[in-house]
């Protein structure tokens, strides 16, 4: 018997709801893989938010043989309320960068407040689905707690970074986005780092990349040269610290390394 049109459905919550670790979400396609015979299926459910072994199973029991029929109609209500995020972010980030360069002359003018790391990065991913179809997306995240930092300011740095990132991917290449704590979260530091498979850079082309007015973008990729440099301003007013690794032909890694603890220099209190 299929459930009652006024039943809450098990991922309603999809559109507020925050991603899991890579880790975490790995743990529970496993355990419902064995629970339910299908790695496919434990996927599924998963990624709408349905991982709960005793909500599975009760849901099974309710479904009998409609269970699948019903788990494929479930997957587009869930996409359906991740782009109605999507576009409340989108929406966002376009007010944000039409204030970038005011942004860029005084960072200070946002206010400091909580910010969950990873799904910043995540909303900043989403932005970029279009461009990151032809290549593979690889993402490794460990638990991290939050920070008090500049959200919008923040997410000026994932973006820069990714779209350089896909700029210097030929078709197909291979994103990588790491975030982890330093050794333990007693360190106070949290690491994100964006990799690619792309063309690379020269030693003298790292030593020049922060420089404002430099860009490194090929041909056919439009660069003013402002936006490597605006990263590392914002990261250093939050504390934090960016640097690239790169060989040419081999790729670029940029890591960025913000405090986990509001720095000192910035005494406000978070929005809550």
């Amino acid at each position: 018997m299929l459930p009652a049109a006024n039943k809450p459905l098990p991922f309603a919550n999809n559109r507020d709801s925050t991603p899991l670790s890579t880790a975490t979400a790995r743990t529970h396609t496993r355990t419902l893989s064995e629970m339910t015979g299908n790695k496919r299926t434990a996927r599924d459910l998963v990624n709408i938010g349905l991982y709960q072994q005793d909500t599975v199973t009760n849901w099974q029991q309710r479904l009998g043989s409609h269970f699948d029929t019903e788990l494929a109609t479930w997957k587009q209500y869930a996409r359906c309320g991740r782009l109605l995020r999507s576009n409340h972010v989108c929406a966002g980030r376009i007010a944000d960068l039409v204030k970038s360069l005011r942004t860029y002359a005084r960072q200070d003018s946002e206010q400091r407040q909580r910010t969950h790391i990873i799904e910043s990065i995540d909303d900043t991913l989403t932005l970029f689905e279009h461009r990151l179809k032809p290549h593979q997306l690889e993402k490794y995240y460990d638990w991290v707690p939050d920070i008090i930092t500049q959200p919008s300011a923040l997410a000026q740095v994932w973006t820069n970074l990714i779209a350089n990132a896909l700029d210097a991917m030929p078709e197909p290449g291979t994103l990588t986005v790491t975030v982890k704590t330093l050794n333990d979260q007693a360190s106070g530091m949290i690491q994100v780092s964006v990799t690619d498979t792309g063309i690379g850079m020269t030693q003298e082309q790292q030593e020049k990349m922060f420089a404002l007015n430099y860009t490194t973008k090929r041909e056919g990729h439009f660069g003013l040269g402002i936006g490597l440099t605006m990263c590392q301003t914002i990261v250093h007013q939050q504390g934090g610290d960016i640097q690239v690794r790169s060989q040419l032909g081999n790729g670029t890694t940029m890591t960025v390394t913000l405090p986990i603890a509001l720095p000192a220099s910035a005494n406000k209190e978070p929005q809550t």
